[in-house]
């Protein structure tokens, strides 16, 4: 335990003395510091009393005899003779002569030759510009050709129209005969009239209960009228063989008249041949 204790002191005052020189170090940096910036320093050396000496003008052996300061010059006043001013006069200018001025020659003004030398980007200019333009007429020609599909198409159009309306003009002049056989589109126009003709005439039909359920009964009856649709005359020609259920189906007929109105081709045939109904069917 001693000699730890001694070890320890001998440690502490190692330290207090290190700390102690510091500190007496920085304070002798400070005492010269502040003497350099406070204190008033003067020349080792009087440089004005200084002399120059010429080397040139000292021999060896002899010094420059003492420079004595040259006499100031006295300035003498010296009077001079009082001169009278003469007054000169003016002397008259001469006009000015006028002077032709001569135009200036004309200088002929040099011309700039510029050559010109294609570049890369001049020679692709210009074959954008040639693509450009020839897809530009190509597009013109596919519209000029389309336009004259267009008017092909449409005169074709126009040729079959007429056509057409020469056509339904010639069966619209032509009339059938009576007795003539009917065939062809003129079939289904008679056909059409027909159909229209008798359902006209059956929902003005109508049959008591008694006759209503005999549903054997069937009867035909030929119906001619004019081309006003005008009714002219009816005939049984297949009569059922009960005479209520014969009239009335003439009933019916008299009562649906009249009919429409009958197709120019169609006229002179069933106002003469007529038309055959038949009841029910």
């Amino acid at each position: 335990m001693a000699l730890k204790w001694t070890s320890l002191n001998t440690a502490e005052n190692f330290n207090k003395a290190l700390m102690v020189s510091l500190a007496a170090h920085v304070l002798f940096l400070l005492f010269f510091l502040l003497k350099s910036i406070f204190a008033p320093q003067k020349p080792a050396i009087d440089l004005s009393q200084a002399i120059s000496v010429s080397i040139s003008n000292v021999r060896p052996g002899k010094l420059p005899p003492k420079a004595q300061p040259a006499p100031e010059p006295v300035a003498v006043a010296v009077p001079q003779p009082a001169v009278e001013p003469q007054i000169e006069a003016p002397a008259p200018t001469p006009a000015p002569t006028p002077v032709e001025e001569k135009p200036a020659p004309k200088v002929p003004e040099k011309k700039q030759v510029v050559e010109k030398v294609p570049s890369k980007a001049k020679e692709i200019n210009l074959k954008q510009a040639k693509q450009k333009q020839i897809k530009a007429l190509d597009r013109i020609k596919q519209m000029q050709a389309l336009d004259q599909i267009k008017e092909d198409v449409k005169d074709d159009a126009l040729k079959s129209l007429a056509k057409a309306e020469k056509a339904a003009a010639a069966r619209a002049n032509r009339i059938i005969k009576p007795g003539a056989a009917i065939s062809g589109l003129d079939k289904i126009e008679a056909d059409t009239y027909l159909q229209s003709l008798d359902t006209q005439i059956k929902q003005a039909w109508t049959l008591p209960q008694w006759l209503a359920s005999q549903k054997k009964l069937r009867a035909k009856v030929l119906v001619k009228f004019n081309r006003a649709g005008q009714l002219l005359s009816t005939q049984v020609i297949d009569p059922s063989g009960q005479a209520s259920y014969d009239n009335y189906c003439l009933q019916a007929v008299a009562q649906a008249a009249p009919f429409p109105k009958v197709p120019e081709k169609f006229s002179e045939k069933f106002s003469i041949d007529g038309l055959v109904i038949g009841f029910p069917e």
